[in-house]
């Protein structure tokens, strides 16, 4: 196959007997705002999952009280939202099975020139995975684009049955690849449950075997070993309300990370977050081993400090009132046995609502021998560790398969690879 250089870096090579236009000679833009015929229209979302139908009663995410400024889209039109590229965690490009109504933010191409459709989703798709989109024109990373500067985008153009073929030959290996990511997923998650199930079943009821048990009167604890005791939780762990020291460092409350700093989290996201510079006085004084409560311990429990720091004032640090071997509780507090009963203490949960000391001394928790909690910790490190590994491995497979799948379609819808006969 016979090659020449398309002029654009990121399209790189392409077959000699292909076209490159600019995209505005094979798509056109519209936006036919919706009016008062909203009611007529189902209204549409672009979504990793591509288009889909979407509820004009779905709170999540904004939300219009009308639905007059949307944009009609009809069946077989490209949708995209190049807005706020620095979001990986949404879509960019859609082609639409469905006539309804999408976003005014949203930007729809369809072809005044011959054209497989399935093929432009694919050639858009690789731009927005390969971050072409984020890196067109010369001011450096964008943060959205328009329409006229889409429409200006290179756009490869093989004859319309090459790009039907490239297309068909695609949807078939995707399709491949999206099974078996989807059945290694539903792996982790399995995965995911038995370590709860681990955690929770060590946590409550110890890891020595067949012993003599008790009910606790909790239903979240269940039976529990005849040595243990049901004990208030203020007993255990206090309210720690001591202001920063001049030499504490900055720290962030993450369930990925449990707590480090603003610094670290920052180099092991590779993102950068706004260092709070007012009111740093107010933030609260954090020692290893204490506790930390945030909004979010109603989702994933309460996250262990192994640093010392300071936190926001918006949290509730907790520091033991007595001896205890601190990676027990690490591994209690995020049972989802413990998370569960916590979740009981407040019916409603709303943005700005912080979870409090007061939540937390509604929640027995139980006096274990400091040998056993050492005991129950060790095993927990052991048994988790192995677990993750497994976790890690199946991710490192679906994460070389998702390389794998971005690479095969950049490959053929840039015609480095030929679609075998």
């Amino acid at each position: 196959m016979m090659m020449k250089d398309s002029g654009v870096a990121w399209i790189g090579d392409v077959p000699r007997n292909w076209a490159v236009l600019r995209t505005k000679h094979v798509f056109r833009n519209h936006k036919d705002v919706v009016g008062a015929r909203e009611s007529e229209y189902e209204r549409l979302a672009l979504t990793l999952n591509g288009v889909i139908k979407r509820s004009k009663t779905d709170s999540n995410g904004l939300q219009p009280e009308k639905f007059d400024g949307y944009q009609i889209v009809h069946s077989n039109e490209l949708i995209f939202k190049l807005i706020d590229l620095a979001n990986v965690s949404t879509s960019r490009v859609g082609l639409s099975p469905y006539e309804g109504i999408v976003s005014p933010a949203y930007i729809v191409l369809y072809p005044h020139q011959p054209s497989c459709l399935k093929f432009a989703e694919y050639f858009f798709y690789s731009l927005w995975q390969r971050e072409v989109f984020n890196h067109i024109g010369d001011e450096g990373v964008r943060s959205s684009l328009s329409a006229d500067t889409l429409l200006n985008i290179p756009y490869v153009c093989p004859s319309v049955s090459e790009q039907q073929r490239i297309a068909n030959f695609l949807d078939a290996k995707c399709a491949s690849i999206d099974v078996v990511i989807a059945k290694t997923n539903e792996s982790i998650e399995e995965y995911k449950k038995l370590k709860q199930s681990v955690i929770t079943e060590a946590v409550t009821k110890g890891v020595r075997g067949k012993r003599p048990m008790k009910e606790s009167g909790f239903d979240w604890i269940g039976k529990m070993p005849s040595e243990w005791h049901i004990m208030p939780s203020k007993f255990l762990f206090k309210n720690v309300d001591e202001r920063k020291r001049p030499s504490d460092e900055l720290l962030t409350s993450s369930q990925k990370y449990g707590i480090i700093s603003q610094k670290d989290y920052m180099e092991l996201e590779k993102v950068r977050i706004v260092l709070a510079n007012k009111g740093i006085e107010e933030w609260k004084h954090v020692e290893p081993d204490d506790f930390i409560i945030s909004l979010r311990s109603f989702q994933g429990g309460l996250e262990m400090s192994e640093v010392v720091g300071c936190i926001t004032w918006h949290y509730i640090v907790l520091r033991a009132c007595k001896p205890i071997h601190s990676r027990f509780f690490k591994w209690l507090f995020k049972s989802s046995a413990y998370i569960n009963a916590l979740q009981r203490t407040c019916n409603f949960v709303r943005d700005g609502q912080d979870l409090r000391y007061s939540n937390f001394v509604q929640v027995p928790l139980y006096d274990v021998p400091l040998d056993e909690q050492r005991e129950i910790a060790d095993y927990l490190d052991s048994k988790c560790a192995a677990i993750d590994t497994l976790i890690s491995k199946k991710q490192q497979f679906i994460d070389e398969l998702t390389a794998y799948k971005k690479s095969l379609i950049y490959e053929y819808v840039t015609g480095k690879k030929e679609v075998p006969a």
